[in-house]
């Protein structure tokens, strides 16, 4: 299973407290390049994801369940009972010998069993300790009950997915899961960075509830600048017509065009190779927005006949080779059966001591110094107790690796202080990777062509069509340093390769080949800086028959399987309309970039990332792909339906548009509902005193509850559920959010002064660590800002080696110039 090559995170020791998704899935990650995590579990029943399923031939086995097999691979496995002595005395001689420990109780829980920071850095002062809850450890919900289905609603991505005047819907698989596990492991890297520089522990702490904030850059401004506000629009998003999901003869084809030269072709395409009469004679089609507003059901019709008439892989091959980004919807059978994927050995197999043949997506990225390897099955319920908690236990007494260094003294003391990152990252999975580096104090400077500004400076956010004043760009380009070089021409590359080699980083997102067309690619920067890192972070990968295809990141919801499944239970697919792969990408590359430095502060080597943001998807459904291949399940559109909830949906209430999710996981939970509800006459039958009961009718008990919860308010149910103890919230949108107490209590949102569009209102930092906290305190960039400072102090040209490139149009003049 294993070959023997070191992982980059080999000598990290993590202990895992946790059970269904998020902590697990922060603790695979961690596991799978290299650290050597040891997974808790209670004894009996163990990890609720033993429970979860799905299971081969539908039949429940504690050994069995694919969710578990997925996220447990890499780990070893003991049971201890934290409310025994004894046990509890085993916590603390393993917590003595770790560097880090990761849970996702409630803080409630975590003081009940003794886990909290406080307690648990008593034992050891330089334990990075990682807290993943619903809400956070502080604000007015810190105690509230929440699953994926609440926190979706309250976090504001629910109000953006479905059909106008219907119930919100969520993404498939407890997205809001994967998401804070993964925020955790980037965050955990970040404070052990911090431990190695400054000789302290610290608390991390990841809300679900804030990690879908970071999905939805640039919206709070628009809100409160502009007065927008994105709610549900179906199967397509506000923007440039087309921004939609259509049906085609063997399914749907995602169709974004964000440049009207894509629109163009994809015309030229359907009607014989010149845009259509009908098209091009219409005064009302003129404006690509206009059509997004006032025509698209029109203009959704008018396409249908060519749509209908081809299947999607003939649509998706025929558009790629015309540089027309559409790409195809699959189902996750077809993601699993994938040429390209299987080219790139993404989906992997492993022989388990009781579920036989595993097989699960793999990790999203090919560090190719230090790739993953699966090295051990998932274990079983208590498989290590004797190694691990025996006499001489042997996870006492292994190696432990630290980079620890003297403390430095840093009045700004942030994690990645002292690293530099050329980003070279453009609309948003590169630059959001980049903003996640810089608001840990890593001085980020982001590249721009003079002459191809970066799209997010002039999308449909930005009402003013002034480049310097789009809110998104702002949003993810904040804490950078800013030059504008034409790496196209050989002085602006040979520059460039000046800055990168007094550079630890570099970033991008073009497509393969881009940048070793000016010999900035890694093999060419590799041989005069052997100890970069470098991430490129393409759609597809830099290998497989599809690496050059052309995509916008939502176009990679459909081919990773996501679209699919987002729609109303047994209605058309609408698609994930919610930004959600741009910002998945992101964050599995910065953790993929610390694991790496990490690896270079102990060798001095440095390695290239490859990062396909299709797997990154992918990586987050491994639910879905274990259904499928342990039974062949296929779903569709799965609405807000569980497999082991119900009632598990979002309610009308009183007013215009206004909803309350509520979820109940538990039969002594429905029968507080019950109560809360006024012991209707219906709620006393006998099929719905049981979860499966409860299931098998849900349609018709989602009818009940909603007669119920039409006549009354959301903010009022969602205090009386809660006090009931009930998961349950309101489905915000964008500018509900920005007023609730408990976000602004958490100061989720930051006002940062930009010299062009004044005050703008950013998402606050989401990877909380008490010690070296991070920080935003500078706006974006103007195009070329930093020039002189980078071009000359950093990258060493000198006055007339800058002026020769001003002269030759490469790199913007003074005028754009500002102090640092």
């Amino acid at each position: 299973m294993a070959d023997g090559v070191e992982g980059a995170l080999s000598g990290i020791r993590v202990i895992e407290y946790g059970e269904y998704i998020s902590a697990p899935f922060c603790g695979k990650l961690l596991a799978d390049l290299g650290a050597d995590v040891l997974k808790i579990e209670p004894p009996g029943k163990g990890d609720l994801a033993r429970a979860h399923g799905p299971f081969p031939g539908n039949r429940p086995d504690p050994e069995r369940s694919g969710l578990f097999l997925y996220l447990n691979a890499n780990k070893r496995g003991i049971t201890l009972d934290l409310r025994q002595p004894g046990d509890r005395e085993q916590l603390r001689m393993l917590v003595e010998t770790a560097d880090v420990l990761v849970a996702n109780c409630s803080p409630r829980r975590a003081e009940e069993l003794g886990l909290t920071y406080h307690e648990l850095s008593s034992w050891n002062p330089l334990l990075v300790g990682a807290s993943i809850s619903p809400f956070g450890q502080h604000g007015p919900y810190r105690d509230f009950e929440a699953t994926d289905l609440t926190i979706s609603a309250i976090g504001g991505i629910s109000d953006q997915i479905g059909e106008p005047g219907r119930e919100p819907l969520r993404l498939p698989f407890d997205q809001a899961e994967y998401q804070a596990g993964l925020h955790a492991a980037g965050a955990i890297l970040a404070a052990l960075f911090a431990r190695e520089q400054y000789g302290v522990g610290q608390h991390v702490e990841i809300a679900m509830a804030d990690v879908l904030t970071f999905q939805q850059s640039g919206r709070i401004h628009n809100f409160v600048h502009h007065g927008r506000v994105r709610r549900r629009s179906g199967h397509r998003t506000p923007g440039f017509y087309p921004y939609t999901i259509l049906p085609c003869r063997d399914g749907y084809v995602s169709m974004i065009a964000g440049r009207g030269g894509q629109w163009k072709r994809f015309l030229e395409l359907i009607s014989g190779g010149k845009v259509p009469e009908w098209y091009s004679s219409d005064p009302r089609f003129r404006s690509r927005l206009e059509i997004s507003w006032k025509y698209a059901d029109e203009m959704d019709e008018r396409l249908s006949t060519w749509l209908g008439e081809h299947p999607k892989e003939e649509i998706f091959h025929l558009c790629q080779a015309r540089g027309i980004p559409f790409t195809p919807v699959y189902s996750l059978a077809e993601v699993a059966e994938s040429e390209h994927l299987q080219a790139r050995d993404f989906f992997v197999e492993y022989d388990h001591p009781v579920a036989g043949r595993v097989r699960t997506p793999g990790a999203p990225y090919r560090l190719s110094e230090t790739p993953w390897r699966l090295r051990r099955p998932a274990p079983t319920l208590a498989q290590d107790n004797r190694e691990v908690l025996g006499s001489g236990p042997k996870w006492l007494q292994l190696d432990r690796v630290s980079l620890y260094k003297a403390p430095q003294t840093s009045d700004a003391r942030l994690p990645l202080t002292g690293y530099r990152v050329v980003d070279f990252g453009w609309v948003m999975a590169g630059p959001l990777l980049g903003r996640l580096l810089a608001d840990l104090g890593a001085e980020v400077i982001k590249v721009e062509s003079p002459t191809h500004l970066d799209e997010m400076r002039q999308s449909p956010s930005n009402p003013t069509g002034d480049v310097e004043q789009d809110p998104v760009f702002h949003d993810v380009n904040r804490n950078k340093l800013g030059v504008a070089v034409d790496f196209g021409s050989q002085a602006g590359a040979s520059a460039l390769r000046r800055l990168i080699a007094r550079s630890d980083v570099v970033v991008e997102n073009f497509s393969p080949g881009v940048l070793a067309r000016h010999g900035l690619d890694y093999a060419s920067l590799r041989r005069e800086c052997p100890g970069i890192v470098m991430v490129s972070l393409s759609a597809a990968g830099q290998t497989g028959p599809l690496r050059d295809i052309r995509t916008y990141g939502p176009s990679l919801t459909g081919l990773a399987g996501f679209d699919g499944l987002v729609g109303y239970e047994g209605e058309r697919v609408l698609g994930s309309q919610a930004p959600y792969s741009d910002e998945t990408a992101a964050a599995h590359g910065a953790f993929a970039v610390l694991a790496a430095l990490w690896h270079r502060e102990r060798t001095g080597i440095g390695q290239h990332i490859d990062l396909a943001q299709w797997e990154t998807l992918a990586t987050c459904i491994g639910e879905g792909f274990a259904g499928y291949f342990m039974n062949g399940t296929t779903p569709g559109p799965l609405g807000n339906s569980h497999a082991r909830m119900a009632p598990h949906n979002n309610y009308p209430c009183a007013g215009d548009d206004e909803w309350i999710a509520i979820a109940v996981r538990t039969d002594e939970e429905w029968g507080a509902l019950v109560d809360v509800m006024g012991t209707p006459a219906w709620a006393g039958r006998s099929e719905l005193a049981t979860a499966a009961g409860r299931v098998q009718r849900r349609r018709q008990l989602d009818e009940l509850i909603a007669a119920w919860t039409r006549g009354h308010a959301a903010a009022d149910l969602f205090v009386r559920l809660q006090a009931a103890g009930i998961a349950a919230a309101p489905s915000l949108h964008v500018g509900q959010r920005y007023f609730d107490p408990h976000f602004q209590a958490r100061g989720l949102y930051v006002d940062v002064e930009h010299p062009r569009s004044g005050v703008d209102i950013l998402h606050g930092v989401i990877w909380r660590l008490s010690q070296t906290p991070g920080r935003i305190d500078r706006p974006a960039p103007l195009l070329g800002q930093h020039n002189d400072y980078v071009l000359r102090e950093i990258a060493g040209l000198s006055c007339s080696e800058l002026a020769e490139l001003r002269g030759e149009a490469v790199a913007l003049g003074a005028s754009a110039e500002q102090d640092r």
